[in-house]
């Protein structure tokens, strides 16, 4: 009896071992997937800030195109979440579509660009603003330095029309300075 007793105490210790290594395992695991997405994937945000620093420009000048931020330093691994901006100041008083580009001044950088996020045009009516996202996302191996990037926006011409600063026909092409430290 005693043996048996025995038996089922280690049973029980080895059952309540078990539970505390998956629960501490579950924890572990959380933990190390959260650090691990705060290293890969730092984020500089600026969108909100961009809207309205835009929407001030807008309301102080007559300027129909704008970006937020113009210059911006980043660390290895970051992107940089930024904003383009339009505003319809067309005499014509009439609806127009809008679309942006990004364009690197180096080639090798064109990677960086997400451009699924501004591919499409957006139609404004008259006085409206539209806003269209820029994600730029530079390698962790790129080497330190300043890369510059054209912003251009093309008023009722479509993505593919609007693609170099050429193309451009509407204020002109703006320009992002990002630094990477």
């Amino acid at each position: 009896m005693v043996q048996r007793r025995g038996a089922i105490q280690m049973s029980l210790g080895l059952i309540v071992a078990v539970i505390f290594a998956v629960v501490f395992l579950s924890l572990a695991v959380v933990w190390v997937n959260d650090f691990m997405n705060q290293l890969t994937h730092v984020t500089e945000d600026l969108i909100k800030e961009g809207k309205t620093k835009i929407r001030e420009t807008f309301s102080e000048t007559d300027q129909k195109f704008d970006i937020y931020p113009k210059e911006w330093t980043l660390k290895r691994g970051e992107e940089l979440k930024m904003v383009a901006g339009v505003i319809n100041r067309e005499p014509d008083s009439l609806p127009h579509s809008f679309v942006i580009n990004v364009i690197p001044t180096k080639s090798e950088t064109s990677s960086w660009i997400d451009n699924s996020e501004f591919n499409t045009p957006l139609t404004a009516q008259s006085g409206s603003i539209l806003d269209f996202p820029i994600t730029l996302t530079p390698p962790r191996t790129t080497p330190s330095g300043t890369y510059v990037f054209y912003v251009i926006a093309c008023m009722d011409k479509s993505f593919g029309e609007c693609s170099t600063p050429d193309d451009q026909n509407y204020e002109s092409a703006q320009y992002v300075r990002l630094t990477l430290e």
